[in-house]
């Protein structure tokens, strides 16, 4: 906890957003973006820990972070007051070409596939239902690339460059009125 180092809607202002959305108050949340924050059971802290001289470890390997594009921790050690900051250069884009999909049939199934890691979700897009797209076609160059991100306000504008069938992902929350075109 580190609201001692800064006002309730301090980190908001400053365009800072945290994995609970900006400064943990997400007015867009739904139940699986708490499901996949893991609410109430830590997932998101999961396998962290500091070693002897204090440093952070076992965030580059969280899914879930890395997922949630966190780039930055700021974590203290144990009893120490001091602030620290881990970098975690495994986090994703917000948006990015994957060359396939596993459909694993629940949310919980997805779930616990990414904590269980081995999962190369930066290439397997892992989904609840069967979107009836068929087989991804292979081949060694990447299926696609974004090519700009841009956000205005409510809206977002996303440019792809593709070399074959890919899925396009969006890190970001997912919100019902989305239109896509």
């Amino acid at each position: 906890d580190l609201t001692d180092y800064h006002n309730p809607n301090e980190l908001g202002a400053h365009r800072i957003e945290t994995a609970g959305g900006v400064n943990g108050f997400h007015d867009n949340e739904i139940r699986w973006y708490r499901q996949f924050r893991g609410e109430g059971d830590g997932r998101l802290l999961e396998g962290l820990s500091t070693d002897s001289s204090g440093q952070l470890k076992g965030a580059e390997n969280n899914a879930f972070l890395n997922l949630l594009n966190v780039r930055y921790v700021l974590y203290r050690n144990g009893s120490d007051p001091s602030v620290r900051l881990f970098e975690n250069r495994d986090c994703l884009s917000r948006a990015f070409v994957a060359s396939s999909y596993q459909v694993l049939g629940s949310a919980q199934g997805v779930l616990e596939r990414l904590a269980a890691q081995g999962t190369d979700y930066r290439n397997v897009v892992l989904l609840e239902e069967d979107p009836r797209w068929g087989e991804m076609p292979k081949g060694e160059a990447a299926a696609g690339v974004v090519q700009d991100i841009r956000y205005r306000g409510d809206e977002g504008d996303r440019r792809a460059r593709m070399n074959r069938r890919g899925v396009l992902v969006l890190c970001d929350n997912y919100h019902p009125y989305w239109k896509a075109t």
